[in-house]
């Protein structure tokens, strides 16, 4: 997943001596900077800057963890030993608190002052707790670290009835693990289906059946008006719905970027920290890449993309040539046991559609004969040639019968 094109990476500037390239960040996009710098330049000095007090670490898989005893090295990234091999050097529980852009250099909140001659942003974003009134009262949650999760457990360990605000991935595995462990739980959605970004209205529909059968109530087009309780949370109150008894709350209604120390070292910033192709920000010599960042006026919130943006900012800085080409947007996600892949657009001029329910749902959108987007429910094996399809803007001679069926197997040819 992490392996590097380096060639790619140094087809041009060759590398100076004496590089000092700081990545500031611990998530996806950090992590694939420092890689893609250490490819790059064997011998730059490369530092790694993280705010938790963790190695680097996959963090959607805390959902899943919910009611359960998880030790964090086993959903660690790599293990110390890979970034010792690499000679990155790792600073754990070090938040980044400026940007000293003349000097060139990052002030941690140690005091330390790290010298760069290239800096990566990577610090992602910040769970968004929205302002209604009562969430600050104990027993309200967001889930974006390690330290969430223990407080969660803490907490939901003596309830039994909880809501989820959110009804998109993130939502619906809290809404399940909460499920697992034998707790009440209402997911609230502000949009007019689950997994708005990833599922069409049909396929959206079918979601809410599955979680139905799973005990998981889910309201969607409801807005949260505020929370409810004196010295605890004890209820949501929901426009046209009354008030539902909820003994602890997790909002799961997005992420904001990071982009504080962007926008007071004088860097662009929209929603995110403005980059072009290279990764590289208003400055010259600061780059970023993730959640944090914002490409042709997008900030893309996908692992997947996180990743390669990072890679893309870790070779820049360390003076390649790589440039980063957006494609479709893909996700496949495990929600609720349920296999979902979707890519590129949900609606179309022209639909081919296989419904079968909960038991399994297959949408696949045309544009002028070309795919430009599909929905899985349920089996996914597909899923990757449909993406394979779609990036590269495959015609496909559509009769008026035309089934999907034929048009998976007509994939399945073209991809031997």
């Amino acid at each position: 997943m992490w392996s590097v094109r380096a060639k790619e990476m140094v087809k041009a500037n060759p590398n100076r001596p004496g590089r000092r390239i700081v990545v500031v960040g611990g998530g996806p996009a950090g992590v694939a900077a420092a890689e893609a710098a250490r490819a790059a330049d064997p011998d730059a000095a490369v530092h790694l800057v993280a705010a938790e007090p963790h190695l680097p670490y996959y963090r959607p898989r805390l959902s899943h963890a919910i009611g359960k005893t998880l030790k964090i090295e086993t959903i660690h990234i790599h293990p110390p030993s890979w970034y010792a091999e690499r000679r990155i050097d790792v600073r754990l529980g070090r938040a980044a608190t400026g940007i000293d852009t003349a000097n060139r250099r990052v002030l941690l909140d140690d005091g330390t002052e790290l010298p760069f001659t290239a800096l990566v942003l990577a610090q992602g974003g910040r769970a968004f707790l929205p302002p209604v009134p009562g969430h600050d009262l104990p027993g309200v949650f967001t889930l974006r670290q390690w330290a969430d999760l223990q407080a969660i457990a803490r907490w939901a360990g003596a309830a039994r009835r909880g809501a989820v605000v959110g009804g998109g991935p993130l939502g619906l595995e809290i809404a399940w693990a909460l499920r697992r462990w034998d707790r009440e739980v209402t997911v609230l959605e502000m949009g007019e289906r689950l997994l708005g970004r990833q599922l069409d209205a049909r396929g959206a529909e079918i979601l809410k059946e599955i979680a139905a059968a799973k005990g998981i109530r889910a309201l969607t087009g409801v807005t949260v008006e505020g929370l409810e309780g004196a010295e605890r949370v004890t209820g949501v109150r929901v426009r046209d719905a009354g008030t539902l008894e909820a003994e602890f709350v997790i909002f799961a209604a997005g992420v904001v970027p990071e982009t504080g120390l962007a926008r007071e070292a004088g860097l662009e910033v929209g929603r995110g920290i403005v980059v072009d192709e290279a990764m590289r920000t208003s400055d010259p010599d600061v780059f970023a890449a993730g959640d944090a960042a914002e490409f042709q006026g997008r900030v893309f919130g996908l692992w997947s993309v996180a990743v390669e943006q990072g890679r893309v900012a870790g070779a820049s800085a360390a003076g390649g040539r790589a440039r980063y080409r957006p494609v479709a947007p893909s996700s496949v996600v495990q929600v609720l046991e349920t296999g979902i892949f979707s890519v590129g657009q949900t609606d179309g001029p022209r639909v081919l559609v296989r419904d079968r329910g909960p038991r399994g749902y297959t949408r696949l959108v045309f544009e002028d004969g070309r795919l430009v987007g599909a929905v899985l429910i349920g089996d996914v094996q597909a899923g990757p040639r449909l993406k394979a399809a779609v990036d590269a803007r495959t015609t496909v001679a559509l009769r008026p019968d035309t089934t999907v069926e034929e048009v998976l197997h007509l994939l399945t040819r073209r991809g031997r």
